[in-house]
This record gives structure tokens, sequence and C-alpha cells, in this order.
């Protein structure tokens, strides 16, 4: 199953601006074997990608000469990105490193005419989100240091699937939870879409974005973003 990483952050722009006017200097840039694509583009919205090619060191073994070497190989790695000017908010898929050198490269390109700060989706705060969503489900936790006799402290991880009130183990625990997988899904329970969130504000989406229907994607974020509605 395909899982990527997605990230949240706040993208406040110190004055007006026009993401089409932007775009082409996203198009137009290319330094050091980066690269961006742009898939849509209007005054308050992009989506697109971030390239960037670089080295790494793969082990191999040379048949002919019988031997393990260090090979020098070039490789690509993606980000996928979206901003928001209407919601003050950029969302990006991919692992920190590339997602560190998207953004460093963006605010250049952007002339520093926007501020990004990161966004730590608060575990607390997504088990509420969640109750105010028909469309989603809470389907496994994970607890932690919990004291079950005698001072034994135990982890565990329940499944909630069978349960018809699972919003009552929630409350009981909330402060021991470390863990949460969702399933989210739209008017076509087909469409459904696991993700996990941790207590260290990482989220984990096992589907590929371009897989996500926009409606499930939009349920996702009013979840992952603190307090839903925050700017």
């Amino acid at each position: 199953m395909a899982f990527q990483k997605l990230s949240f952050f706040k993208f406040k722009p110190t004055k007006n601006i026009n993401l089409i006017n932007y775009s082409n200097e996203l198009l137009n840039w290319e330094s050091d074997g980066e690269k961006f694509v742009i898939n849509e583009c209007s005054y308050d919205w992009m989506d697109g990608y971030y390239v960037f090619e670089h080295t790494k060191n793969e082990t191999r073994y040379n048949f002919l000469e019988a031997k393990v070497e260090i090979i020098p190989v070039k490789t690509t790695s993606v980000a996928k990105f979206s901003i928001s000017l209407k919601d003050k908010l950029i969302d990006v898929w991919g692992n920190k490193n590339i997602v560190l050198k998207l953004l460093t490269t963006l605010s250049i390109i952007l002339h520093n005419e926007v501020i990004i700060d990161n966004i730590s989706t608060d575990i607390e705060d997504a088990i509420y989100n969640s109750f105010l969503e028909k469309d989603v489900s809470i389907t496994k936790v994970k607890i932690e240091d919990v004291i079950i006799d005698d001072g034994i402290i135990a982890n565990c991880s329940v499944d909630l699937s069978a349960y018809d009130n699972y919003k009552v183990i929630l409350k009981k625990y909330l402060k021991n939870i470390k863990q949460l997988s969702f399933s989210a899904f739209d008017s076509d329970s087909e469409n459904k879409v696991a993700f996990t969130i941790f207590s260290s504000g990482s989220v984990v989406i096992y589907k590929n974005k371009e897989d996500i229907e926009e409606s499930v994607l939009e349920i996702i974020k009013k979840i992952c973003f603190p307090k839903g509605s925050e700017k």
C-alpha cells in the first residue's frame, strides 16, 4: 500500500499577491536540479510538483570483478503541494528533507513576500474535529502508559471498528493516545482513504494524492488543521 507523509503550513502573504503572477517564475526556475511543475493555477489557488534531482550512493555487486562497489547514482525526489490563499494554507506531500528544500526554494522565488509557518496537527484537536464530520470514522487507536493494576503500566492497540460508541473510549484515554487511524470517505463509500495521525503531529496518508477525491481531502484537512477554521 502506498503511503505519503502530509504536512501543513500557514501561508501568509505580507501583501496582496496573485498566484498566477508567480506561476511563471516557478516554471522558469531551474537551479541545481530543482524544477517546478504546475498542474493548476488561479489567482488564489495553485497545485503542482517540486522536483529535486540529487545523487546518492548505492551498494552494488560487480560480477565481473567479484567485488562490492559503492556507486553514485542520480535519483529524483518529488514533493506534491497545493497553495490556497483563501485558507492561507499550503499542504505538502513528501519526506522531511524535500519538504524543507521546497519551502526554502519557494520563499526565495516569492522574494520572501510570504510568511510560511509550520502547523503541527494536535491529536486531541483531531479527535474532536473528527466528531464533527459524518463521513469519517476512527478505526484504531494506540494507547500508551495506562496503569491497569498495582502500578503495572500497559501499552495497547484497540480496534474500534467493533465499538458502536468508541467516543467513550477515546475520551477516557484522551491523554494516553499516541496514534489514531482514520477512514474518510465521500458519498461514494468506495472512495475511502485511510490515514494515521501521530502524537508527534505527523500525518501519513495511505493513498496517492491523485487518487483522492477533493471532497475527501477537504475532510482530512478539517481534521488535521488545528481547530479547523484557524487562520
